[in-house]
């Protein structure tokens, strides 16, 4: 009787200490069960839980990385000319000198390899149903001789053509060249001008009207912008 006493008595103590502990523990519970082997979960509030693993590796550069510039050379001498599906003309600027203005236009490289172009572009006068304008020259001129013109006297001011250098388009980059006129009233009228860059057959076409008086248009060599 009295062993059956006792080990009642142990029983009872034994289930009295499972309560205090799993009343310990009510409302904190965590997820280490449920973490993948070598994670450990920290005990910070759950909104900032993180996982850690002890055991990752980290690999430390000895230095920075660096852009490395390509060259300016190599370009120069691997580019192949430019082809007609390439390249794009617009207009990029434009200047006065009471009635002698120019405009400054470029050839855009869309392509993703450098490509060269040299010399002076192609243009051809157009009147508004389409046709040749004969009675306008083509003039070939310096940079020199043209600015002369807009930021100075305007007296006529003739360059001998100089053999101009091939320009080496990057992929994204451009060549500009300008031409120049003198307007007024009285004088012939182009509707269009038609501009092909130096080696190439594909012409753009600009629309841009003038009026062109002294029977030229001027026109300098491409450079690189």
């Amino acid at each position: 009787m009295f062993s059956r006493s006792l080990g009642l008595a142990l029983v009872a103590s034994a289930a009295l200490v499972v309560c205090s502990v799993g009343g310990a523990n009510y409302g904190h519970k965590t997820n280490a069960g449920s973490l993948a082997p070598g994670l450990v979960a920290d005990d910070k509030p759950s909104h900032n839980r993180r996982l850690v693993n002890p055991n990752a590796q980290y690999a430390v550069l000895e230095t920075a990385p660096k852009l490395v510039p390509r060259s300016t050379a190599l370009d120069a001498a691997s580019a192949q000319p430019c082809l007609e599906e390439q390249l794009s003309v617009s207009e990029i600027a434009a200047q006065a000198n009471n009635n002698f203005h120019a405009v400054q236009l470029a050839f855009a490289n869309h392509g993703a390899a450098p490509c060269k172009l040299g010399g002076y572009p192609q243009i051809s006068l157009r009147d508004a149903s389409g046709a040749i304008i004969g009675n306008i020259s083509i003039e070939k001129t310096s940079e020199s001789a043209l600015s002369a013109r807009l930021t100075g006297p305007l007296e006529p001011v003739t360059a001998a053509a100089q053999p101009s250098p091939e320009v080496v388009l990057s992929a994204h980059s451009t060549a500009a060249f300008q031409i120049g006129w003198t307007t007024g009233p009285d004088c012939p009228t182009v509707s269009t001008v038609m501009i092909a860059a130096p080696g190439v057959s594909k012409a753009f076409t600009i629309q841009h009207p003038l009026t062109v008086c002294e029977g030229r248009i001027q026109i300098t060599a491409l450079r690189e912008e």
